[in-house]
């Protein structure tokens, strides 16, 4: 688990939460948001382009499938 800092509903970064980093769909690899000194390393693999299936497996963003009319590209992005 991975201390991963945390917003509030106002956008300031408060306080922070325990994240299994190594399968976290949004903090895969790191977190996504800083949290003290340690920077933000982790990538949100929700938001890879064109991708729909897909899954964090060891801190590794992995694509299964893409959406219609895009190329799976090694096993991580879509084109």
């Amino acid at each position: 688990m991975t201390k991963c800092g945390v917003y509030d509903q106002t956008a300031s970064r408060t306080g922070f939460e325990c994240i299994d980093t190594k399968t976290n769909l949004e903090s895969c690899g790191g977190c996504t948001i800083a949290y003290g000194s340690e920077p933000a390393t982790g990538v949100d693999c929700t938001n890879i382009p064109g991708a729909t299936v897909f899954g964090c497996e060891s801190g590794v963003c992995a694509v299964t499938q893409c959406k219609e009319g895009w190329s799976l590209v090694g096993s991580s992005a879509c084109e």
